[in-house]
């Protein structure tokens, strides 16, 4: 998306915006694993889509891997939306 008239310019600038497509899906979890190296840690967490068991173990910071190992026992059945 570009406004009118604005020219190229090689730097970032509110003139020129780029647009990308994602797909988002929400999905069951399923089941979450502790991580091996940080035993007080979430490891991964994995879901369930279209009949097939997914692990997820990227996109958390540490303090969310602190908190959701902490109430793992309210992530099962919960909603994950992964992109």
């Amino acid at each position: 998306i570009k406004q009118a008239g604005a020219t190229y310019r090689r730097s970032a600038n509110g003139a020129w915006q780029r647009i990308k497509r994602s797909l988002t899906l929400d999905l069951p979890i399923v089941d979450v694993d502790q991580d091996r190296a940080r035993p007080f840690l979430l490891g991964s967490v994995t879901v369930e889509h279209k009949g097939r068991k997914v692990r997820i173990a990227s996109g958390f910071s540490d303090v969310e891997r602190m908190a959701m190992w902490r109430d793992r026992e309210k992530l099962l059945g919960a909603v994950a939306e992964i992109e």
